[in-house]
């Protein structure tokens, strides 16, 4: 009975830990399929230079509107496994802070900017600002502080939208082909998805049809339309294909090692038998062995090659 409570009790706190981490993280968001990853990430001081709460008022203003121009609005956090991602090198980061001692900008005291990096050039960006890409500055006014926060969301999803977004059609022969991203976008063709300027590889794959490799590069901002012909697998594609043909040359090589040493043994006469009795039932092996095994990897070699024609 002692051993049963404590078992109740272990599942008791193992699920009182569950909930308690899931209060203290939040419910990982689940991005739509088409959504680009947008990283946010305050400035530490932010909410002291502008008011309390200001870095979380912003995320939650921005995030159902960026949703609409087809990002997807997510806090950065050095503990969060997706930041480090090769998946995620290529996703933008959106740096908020204050401009009054940042370099190269002259906004005037109480300024607050938006610098834009892509994730790989983060840590780099970090040391050396020139590295980030303004996306836009405005001087902070703390008398209004909701009208201030509504202006510089407006101007966000504006700047954003009109010089690094690109709105992508992609179609296909045959339709329904899955297309995926290195920054992990999938959809199924057609489709429509709203990406950062820059250079998107896709990888298009359907049942029976070859994977197709596209690298697409989008210079500026603007609409892109791609069609893509997809080629249907042929026998000769299948990773069956090569395997097959080594077990066929292997019964060839087998079959012909078979006739050689059956030749040798179709000429022995008795007095061959008679001097060498051991050669003669040697010869006679060797050439029923390599029968076998020419029977054996042809009968493999033919069922390889007629997978070949499935999958």
């Amino acid at each position: 009975m002692k051993r049963f409570s404590t078992i109740y009790r272990v599942i008791i706190l193992a699920v009182l830990g569950a909930t308690a981490l899931f209060a203290a993280n939040g419910k990982a968001p689940q991005f739509p399929s088409g959504k680009q990853t947008l990283w946010y990430l305050p400035q530490d001081n932010l909410d002291a230079k502008t008011y309390a709460n200001f870095s979380n008022e912003l995320f939650m203003d921005l995030s159902a509107d960026l949703g609409e121009i087809g990002y997807a609005l997510r806090n950065f956090s050095i503990k969060d496994s997706l930041t480090h991602s090769i998946s995620s090198r290529e996703n933008l980061c959106m740096y908020i802070h204050i401009t009054d001692s940042f370099i190269g900008r002259e906004p005037g005291p109480g300024g607050l900017a938006i610098d834009l990096c892509k994730m790989g050039e983060l840590s780099t960006a970090r040391s050396n600002p020139a590295v980030f890409r303004p996306l836009l500055s405005l001087t902070y006014s703390p008398d209004d502080p909701a009208s201030f926060r509504s202006v510089l969301e407006k101007k966000i999803i504006e700047n954003l939208r009109t010089q690094y977004i690109c709105n992508v059609i992609i179609t296909s022969e045959p339709s329904g082909v899955r297309v995926k991203t290195q920054n992990s976008l999938i959809d199924l063709t057609p489709l429509e998805w709203i990406v950062p300027v820059g250079t998107l590889h896709v990888q298009c794959a359907k049942d029976k049809y070859i994977v197709l490799n596209k690298d697409l590069l989008f210079a500026k901002p603007g609409s892109y339309s791609y069609f893509f012909q997809m080629k249907k697998k042929q026998f000769y594609n299948s990773g069956f294909f090569y395997p097959a043909l080594a077990v066929l040359a292997s019964s060839a090589v087998c079959y012909y090692f078979d006739s050689y040493y059956y030749g040798r043994y179709s000429r022995l006469r008795k007095p061959d038998y008679d001097n060498s009795p051991g050669s003669f039932q040697d010869l006679f092996q060797k050439a029923k062995n390599f029968e076998n095994a020419s029977v054996i990897t042809l009968s493999s070699g033919c069922c390889l090659l007629g997978l070949t024609f499935c999958f």
